[in-house]
């Protein structure tokens, strides 16, 4: 990985002012070589074909590969143990591929359905914090957002079924997959959350660049990356789903362009509406 403009913390304390203090604004650094977060199956965390969610989190990465791999892991719930899985979040960092420099989000049900979508843009390994957004609305539409905005939808093809696994959730692996190997995240990932509803677009730009209270209706699994120190990745959505560093993954800051609380405290403002039928 080149030069990125962020301070490691490492695994202890943030110190500053000649006192040991947590930082206001972090997040994790992974060096694609076995550093990731791992969070338990939870019921919570597992959707099928017909249901609704919502996975989103900010990156920032400036890797770069020739051959393989193809892309790298930002968010996962997959596993070579079951074939299904509800939604991955991936990085195309291959340079000798014509997806090179965009962001893909995908459902699997471990057939020939494969609902995915890669960005228009381009050139989201550049070094720069970036915000993406999985939304799936069961079976009306698939959407990707890219920094707020649509990137990408799909209306056609999708139905219900099998998705779900009892896999772990990963930050920034190759999902339960022992031999992940340099398919791992390069970079830094900041702010994970995933709900049990699709977000609006106006929900999504007006809360991506807001901390959650972890109160937020249909929010089902927020992980801040806000710690600084220690190997727990705190859960605060309240569902105690806390996850766990692996490898040697290292507190680093600044963290995603953050600032002041989220708005829309209620449900409807949350979840985008069902076409009419």
């Amino acid at each position: 990985m080149r030069t990125a403009c962020w301070v490691v913390i490492g695994l202890g304390l943030w110190v500053g002012a000649g006192s040991a203090a947590r930082p206001r604004n972090c997040a994790l650094a992974l060096d694609g070589s076995g550093d990731y977060v791992t969070i338990p199956h939870s019921p919570a965390l597992d959707f099928e074909g017909d249901d609704d969610f919502t996975v989103e989190c900010w990156f920032q990465t400036d890797e770069a590969a020739r051959g393989n791999p193809p892309d790298c892991a930002l968010v996962e719930k997959w596993g070579g143990r079951e074939y299904r899985y509800p939604y991955v979040i991936r990085v195309h960092v291959n340079a000798d591929r014509a997806d090179y420099g965009t962001v893909e989000v995908a459902s699997f049900d471990g057939s020939s359905r494969y609902p995915h979508l890669n960005s228009a843009r381009r050139g989201l390994n550049d070094g720069q914090w970036h915000h993406v957004a999985f939304v799936r609305h069961g079976t009306d539409y698939v959407r990707l957002y890219v920094d707020g905005k649509l990137e990408g939808e799909l209306t056609a093809g999708l139905r219900g079924g099998r998705l779900g696994n009892t896999c772990p959730l990963c930050i920034g692996h190759h999902g339960d997959w022992p031999r992940s190997g340099p398919r791992d995240f390069v970079g830094l990932v900041d702010e994970v959350r995933v709900w049990k509803v699709p977000r609006s677009e106006e929900a999504l730009v007006g809360n991506m660049n807001r901390r959650l209270t972890g109160r937020e209706p249909g929010l089902v699994g927020y992980w801040d990356l806000n710690e600084g120190a220690g190997t727990v990745a705190h859960d605060r959505s309240g569902w105690g789903l806390d996850g766990q560093l692996v490898g040697n993954p290292q507190w680093a800051a600044p963290g995603a362009p953050l600032g002041g609380r989220a708005t829309h405290p209620n449900e409807q403002a949350l979840a985008a509406p069902r076409p009419e039928t």
